[in-house]
This record gives C-alpha cells, structure tokens and sequence, in this order.
C-alpha cells in the first residue's frame, strides 16, 4: 500500500512539473533540467 502511495506521489509530482514547465512557455534551461532530473531520480 505504501509503495503504490509513493508512486501515485512520483506521477502527481512529474504532471505538476509537466505544467508548470508548459504553463512557462520557454525552452528548457539548465535550473529547469536540473529540476527534471531530480524529479527523475526521486522516482
């Protein structure tokens, strides 16, 4: 139950960064891929 509760957090945590980063509407620059690859390695 805990490990599915964690997962369910790893997806609703990548949809957030997901929008934030098209809400933006610029390209990627390098704070933003840091930020994606820790989401990245949290998961």
């Amino acid at each position: 139950m805990a490990a599915f509760a964690g997962l369910i957090a790893v997806g609703l945590a990548w949809a957030a960064f997901a929008g934030w980063v098209l809400s933006r509407r610029r390209p990627l620059f390098a704070r933003d891929r840091v930020l994606g690859a820790l989401a990245a390695a949290a998961g």
